[in-house]
């Protein structure tokens, strides 16, 4: 729960009080990436294990050590763009540590996430390359055939410094048809202050709100530190915020993704929801199944990474056929989920390759599950 306050250190309390097995509590902890919240919760409390507790400080050490790193390469390439003109925005990471947390340092973020409009993917690339980048997500040597199919069936590509900072370069920030368009859309942005000198352009708050929720969704929220996001967002918000931020999102057309995130935000983190509200938002027949799938997500196996796993990511595909706006996406959904992202790429191969790939694709779905289990 964030921010700290009276409830957060009794509820904390509550929780050591009961046998808490150490060795898989920091498993978790890992897992769910959120252990500089974690840290910063236990503070100096009694009754924690002492190799549970340096390891879960080791652990917020890194997360400040590379969340430094992070802002003084957002700001470095930033600068580049601008030089170059090539407009971009910046999701989650560092800037989404801040708004909702006030602090850079707290929040767990493995790369940098820059959203470019369609016009601008190749000129973003060009900036990126020329600073030392290299694709890692898909490989490099990919076919102007395979290239396009990439882009139009994924969201971003992945690149990597030679310092080791990776760089997620999405040109549709969901998979979903929802804010397709948005990084073209300059009213839908503003620039907000991270750091005394560091200005990034980042989505509008009931925007983000909404971006949050259908992510997190997506994902069928196995990880909590997606939900901590949400439920620290909300806890500056009145009644009044939180029925906009819904309706918002409801507008965009991710309001089922907003009010799963709202539930799941009052069931686990005890943000304070107005009734009516609540009620409003578990109406839609699709909300209990959403929030079973969601806590199956993140307690799939303990600490194993549902997506790693042979059949976790069941919960994530079938949270995305629910969420879908209409029969043809959630078919689409449905096809996606059980296809490696990578095999599309066989379609744009040799023609004799392209051809038999729809008889290729149910042995690749069997043969990856095979790998994972």
């Amino acid at each position: 729960m964030w921010p700290p306050s009276t409830a957060r250190s009794g509820a904390v309390s509550k929780a050591l009080s009961a046998q808490i097995d150490w060795a898989l509590f920091v498993r978790l902890v890992k897992r769910h990436r959120n252990a500089g919240l974690v840290f910063r919760a236990l503070g100096g409390r009694e009754g924690i294990d002492p190799a549970a507790r340096a390891a879960i400080a080791k652990l917020s050490q890194e997360i400040a050590l590379a969340s430094m790193f992070h802002m003084a390469e957002l700001k470095r390439v930033a600068a580049k763009f601008s030089e170059a003109g090539v407009p971009v925005g910046v999701l989650k990471g560092i800037s989404l540590a801040v708004l909702a947390y006030g602090d850079p340092m707290i929040r767990h973020s493995k790369d940098l996430d820059l959203l470019v409009a369609d016009a601008h993917i190749d000129d973003a690339l060009r900036v990126l390359e020329s600073e030392g980048y290299r694709r890692v997500v898909p490989a490099t040597g990919l076919s102007p055939a395979q290239t396009c199919i990439w882009r139009e069936t994924q969201k971003h590509m992945t690149l990597e410094s030679p310092g080791g900072v990776q760089v997620e370069l999405h040109w549709k920030p969901l998979m979903y048809r929802s804010m397709r368009g948005i990084a073209a859309d300059k009213d839908a942005w503003y620039d907000a202050v991270i750091a005394s000198t560091l200005r990034v352009s980042t989505l509008k708050p009931d925007l983000l709100f909404a971006y949050l929720c259908a992510h997190g969704g997506y994902h069928a929220w196995f990880r909590l530190k997606w939900l901590a996001d949400i439920g620290a967002l909300l806890a500056a918000a009145s009644p009044a915020d939180m029925a906009r931020l819904y309706r918002s999102a409801k507008a965009v057309g991710l309001g089922l993704a907003a009010a799963q995130a709202i539930v799941l935000s009052a069931r686990l983190l005890a943000t304070p929801v107005d009734g009516e509200l609540l009620r409003e938002l578990r109406r839609d027949w699709r909300m209990a199944t959403l929030e079973r799938l969601a806590l199956r997500a993140m307690t799939w196996r303990d600490d194993a990474e549902p997506e790693q796993t042979a059949f976790g990511k069941l919960p994530i595909v079938a949270t995305g056929v629910l969420m879908a706006n209409g029969v043809s996406e959630a078919l689409r959904e449905g096809v996606r989920g059980i296809v490696n992202p990578h095999d599309l790429l066989l379609r744009g191969g040799p023609d004799w390759v392209a051809r038999c790939y729809p008889l290729l694709r149910m042995p690749l779905w069997i043969w990856d599950r095979l790998v994972r289990s």
